[in-house]
């Protein structure tokens, strides 16, 4: 009978050598088997979000006749320029343009909108200004980012709100009553006000 003569281990696995002996009339064989089992020890390798585009549901339903409702940066040469801010709107109209395609990044327990350029690699992230208004600034949500870019997000049944907090105000991103408005901007909070309503697609 053949027995397992060694064992070597190779790269996270187990190599079993196998030697049949000689029988009667044979030539002796030796069979190498290996079992490789692949083990990450502590990795904090994570799935990156998948892009997605936030619709308003207040343009969508109530200003039908007015554009787009999709999220969308205008980034350009000028705003490429140090605090120069790319202007942010929603009135993209398909979700096949790139621009209308964000990512919703973790950022210390927060949310950062951010946007990527498939053409260079730079990104933007959803800025607030001045209180109530909002611009994409050239730079990486990540957890050195300012308190500026960051939202709490609340979901409920499929649609997410996101809000931001200064002190003890907090306001939410939306859209303008005025549907001739595509500009985004923070508004006061409501649970009945769709204007701060958005669906990822």
């Amino acid at each position: 009978m053949g027995k397992f003569a060694t064992e070597t281990e190779i790269d996270s696995g187990v190599c079993l050598v196998y030697d049949s002996g000689k029988l009667q009339g044979t030539t002796g064989q030796t069979v190498a088997v290996c079992l490789l089992v692949r083990v990450e020890v502590g990795s904090s390798w994570q799935k990156p979000p998948t892009p997605i585009s936030l619709q308003s549901h207040f343009r969508k339903h109530i200003c039908v006749r007015s554009g787009g409702n999709l999220l969308k940066i205008y980034n350009n040469q000028k705003c490429n320029s140090p605090n120069r801010g790319c202007t942010a709107k929603c009135d993209g109209s398909t979700t096949k343009d790139a621009k209308t395609r964000f990512t919703i990044e973790n950022s210390r327990r927060r949310k950062c909108i951010q946007y990527t350029d498939k053409h260079d690699g730079s990104k933007y992230a959803l800025k607030v200004i001045n209180g109530t208004n909002v611009t994409f600034e050239k730079r990486q949500c990540d957890n050195t980012i300012g308190d500026d870019f960051l939202f709490d997000e609340e979901k409920v049944k499929g649609v997410y709100k996101y809000k931001h907090t200064v002190i003890s105000n907090t306001m939410c991103l939306g859209v303008a009553s005025n549907c001739d408005d595509e500009s985004l901007y923070l508004i006061n909070t409501n649970s009945k006000n769709r204007r701060c309503s958005f669906k990822r697609r």
